[in-house]
């Protein structure tokens, strides 16, 4: 169906999106596609979907124009994906440096995003938005409760493109935080997996909660296969500027390690590691693919480079329980916020020749015992459990009114505690 949400028919056209009417609905806004690998707001929404109607909004999204009209789609009996017109998109440049372009731009957009949600059925209405620089968001009144969901350093991570002139970059950043402090300001709860981004919102928002990255999967316990003398090492991922190229280059210096690098090749400079016989691209994997390709690696890598403002935030990231799952010991850039977990799940670095012999350490001590702990962590991580905590932080917001309203129950009532989200 493509009506636009401001014409006659967009009620009959919205009106039997969900099967059961009576749920409540969650509305998420995000500047992914719904189709592309699955990220944190892919699962949040599909957490929500658990006891919501939800639609996803793609907000943005690069690649995407050419619709003159909003388009709607369903996907499943609770989840429906609505795509706005791209009539209103200001040039990038524009809305980068003119605060009064953007909000012009943001204030059409918010518009049609209410009226494409308002006659749908359910209640309470929640919203939860991904998108940092949309304050007008929060402004529409259709909602009983707004969320925030922080997952990188956005204004930093724009800035940092935005312009090599200091004094533009310094204005640019100035403007990008300014967008999300009021995103922040007017949501009834922000969320975030990051440390240092919590102690940043909390700065205009009191009403702050940590939402850990988690895995889908059934934790594995099986040995790797029988060396036949190869440590096989993967990072998975987006390979780019985020990666030390000299730690990578120094696994291909090693003679009987091979290095698979999972993920879209966003940066060419890397591609001159493929012409090393003992380093391999793998095209983008998801589900049981990626799964299965972890399970043919040894160790797991997560390298990342310091230089740069939104990996030096890391607390969790999408991989790391994923990576947990796999039943693999994981060895790692240490990183100054990130997680502590036990002795044979991770394995950390400070340096290249450092690197190499934590990849060495982690392959031999590599147990039984150790498979046993990993299986054990990543079953206190699932994004079950996360959807269980959300919950009940919801559920708690609305004074108890899904539990009322037999939506939740009290097995659903999670925890926000580091210590037990990572329990051993």
């Amino acid at each position: 169906m493509k009506q636009s949400p401001t014409s006659p028919s967009h009620v009959d056209a919205t009106m039997d999106i969900f099967h059961n009417a009576k749920l409540p609905l969650a509305v998420v806004v995000a500047g992914t596609r719904w189709d592309e690998p699955p990220r944190m707001r892919h699962q949040v929404t599909r957490q929500l979907m658990r006891w919501c109607n939800v639609v996803f909004i793609e907000y943005f999204c690069t690649g995407q124009r050419g619709h003159a009209e909003g388009q709607w789609r369903r996907v499943g009996e609770r989840l429906a994906v609505y795509t706005p017109t791209d009539r209103f998109r200001a040039p990038p440049r524009l809305r980068a440096n003119d605060p009064f372009s953007h909000a012009r731009t943001n204030r059409r957009y918010a518009a049609e995003i209410g009226a494409a949600v308002k006659d749908l059925p359910g209640t309470p209405r929640l919203l939860f938005n991904f998108v940092y620089d949309f304050p007008e968001l929060m402004r529409i009144p259709t909602f009983d409760r707004r969320c925030y969901i922080c997952v990188d350093e956005f204004p930093r991570m724009q800035r940092g493109k935005a312009s090599p002139n200091p004094l533009k970059a310094w204005y640019q950043g100035h403007l990008f935080q300014h967008y999300e402090n009021q995103v922040a300001r007017r949501a009834d709860r922000c969320f975030t997996p990051h440390y240092p981004l919590r102690s940043k919102l909390k700065r205009v928002n009191p009403k702050v909660d940590m939402l850990f990255h988690a895995h889908e999967w059934d934790a594995i316990t099986r040995p790797r296969k029988n060396g036949n003398g190869r440590i096989d090492v993967a990072f998975a991922g987006y390979i780019n500027y985020r990666l030390p190229y000299d730690w990578l280059d120094a696994i291909e210096r090693e003679r009987d390690m091979k290095l698979h690098l999972i993920g879209p090749m966003q940066d060419t400079r890397y591609e001159k590691l493929l012409r090393h016989p003992n380093v391999c691209h793998v095209a983008p994997l998801i589900g049981t693919a990626f799964r299965e390709k972890l399970l043919e690696m040894d160790v797991l890598l997560m390298p990342y480079s310091q230089d740069s403002p939104e990996v030096r935030a890391l607390t969790t990231n999408s991989k790391i329980f994923q990576y947990v799952a796999s039943g693999r010991p994981i060895v790692m850039s240490d990183l100054p916020h990130y997680i502590k977990l036990p002795e044979g799940v991770i394995y950390r670095a400070k340096t290249a020749e450092e690197f190499v012999e934590q990849i060495r350490r982690a392959y031999h001590e590599d147990c039984d015992e150790y498979r046993q702990l990993r299986a054990r962590i990543a079953a206190e991580n699932t994004w079950d459990k996360r959807g269980d905590m959300l919950l009940s932080i919801i559920d708690r917001d609305l004074n108890g009114l899904l539990t009322r309203n037999g939506i939740a129950s009290p097995r659903e009532q999670g925890s926000t505690c580091l210590a037990e989200a990572v329990h051993v």
